[in-house]
């Protein structure tokens, strides 16, 4: 067992005694402004790198321009410098890379991912970059819970299976021991990777977010039963980990792959404290990570902001503090 600090932002944030800069991506969900608000409140924020990310157009796009007017509202703007990048959902790799080496050469050595609202083909290779930069001493990730889902389809059109940027070939990967998936609430597109790895006799572990409560409970069951049918080498019992537990999450992974003796391909369906701890792993290990990115999502994907003793319930952490790398 390794001792990796996380808790509350602000908890961990205080104590850190630094100045930082911040990296979001803002949403029509009321999350994304958590964690940017919480860090002005405190008043060590010196800079923001927000990211304005546009979906394809859909019979959502008047609402979701709504909501994001209401969160601009209750932005707190703070004495900060902020930089805003207008960008794609579905920019090409190049531009992904762009954004986070300019970042990166902008900002200070003290960073604060949140990863709240920012999709999967961006945070993830975000990360790899971050992880990989000498000049950044000190990495935090953040990530604020909502205080609920929307109760029908959360996204749809989604694209087909894939590779998210920096994270594999667009073929499968040949020299895999095992499959890990994250149980989340919608499985689309999955069947394509579960069917090629059934055939190739690649067992699948399945990482079960616990106890996430009902109505989340029969959701992450449902969406096991989905793809039950194709699980013929599923290997265990799914891994029952705390929703917000990077840490012991990673643990698992570690031990699932024999710390690194058995490789793995990745598919981040689950929550996203666990699809961090998937992106940590397959970052230094190289293991390709697979995901279907919705073209759509619902308005109301989440509703509010969960608090705790009536603050913004904001996970924070710590990936690298003072040179020193937790994962």
């Amino acid at each position: 067992m390794k001792y990796r600090p996380w808790g509350q932002l602000s908890w961990l944030v205080k104590r850190t005694a630094l100045t930082w800069s911040l990296i979001n991506s803002y949403s029509m969900e009321m999350r994304s402004i958590a964690a940017h608000n919480a860090l002005c409140d405190i008043g060590d924020l010196v800079e923001t790198f927000t990211l304005n990310i546009a979906s394809p157009a859909s019979r959502f796009s008047a609402r979701h321009a709504a909501l994001k007017e209401e969160n601009r509202k209750l932005l707190n703007t703070g004495k900060h410098q902020t930089n805003i990048y207008d960008v794609e959902l579905f920019s090409s790799d190049a531009v992904i890379v762009g954004l986070i080496q300019d970042i990166i050469a902008r900002g200070t050595k003290n960073i604060i991912l949140d990863i709240s609202c920012m999709p999967k083909r961006f945070f993830f290779p975000f990360l790899k970059f971050l992880i990989k930069a000498a000049s950044v001493e000190n990495l935090i990730a953040a990530y604020a819970v909502p205080q609920g889902y929307h109760g029908g389809m959360l996204a749809e059109d989604h694209s087909p299976l894939q590779s998210l940027p920096l994270f594999g070939q667009t073929s499968f990967d040949d020299n895999i021991d095992l499959a890990v998936i994250g149980v989340g609430f919608v499985p689309l597109g999955i069947a394509s990777l579960l069917d090629t790895y059934k055939n190739r006799a690649v067992p699948v572990e399945l990482l079960f977010p616990f106890p996430p409560g009902p109505p989340f409970y029969q959701r992450n069951w449902r969406f096991i039963e989905e793809i039950r049918h194709t699980l013929a080498n599923e290997g265990s019992d799914p891994r029952r980990i705390h929703a917000v537990d990077l840490s012991t999450a990673f643990e698992h992974i570690e031990a699932l792959c024999a710390d690194g003796a058995k490789r793995a391909a990745f598919a981040p369906y689950g929550p996203k404290p666990i699809s961090l701890a998937m992106a940590l792993y397959a970052i230094a290990h190289d293991c390709p990570v697979y995901y279907t990115q919705p073209r759509v999502y619902h308005p109301e994907y989440s509703q509010g902001i969960n608090k705790i003793n009536g603050q913004a319930n904001i996970n924070a952490y710590a990936l690298r503090l003072n040179g020193h790398k937790f994962y």
